[in-house]
């Protein structure tokens, strides 16, 4: 999944799946078995607060 590891933009997996028809388990599934390093969740729950 070359697209989920190109460099200077972050594809998410939501995103592959849109273009590829794909289920969210068949491309996390495929990203698991080509031993991709997956990224964690950038929602705006998870960014750290500033002071």
């Amino acid at each position: 999944m070359a697209a989920y590891r190109t460099s200077g933009r972050k594809v998410t997996i939501r995103e592959i799946c849109e273009k590829t028809n794909r289920s969210y388990g068949a491309i996390h599934s495929i990203l698991s078995e080509a031993g991709a390093t997956k990224r964690g969740c950038r929602s705006a729950a998870h960014e750290p607060v500033s002071p």
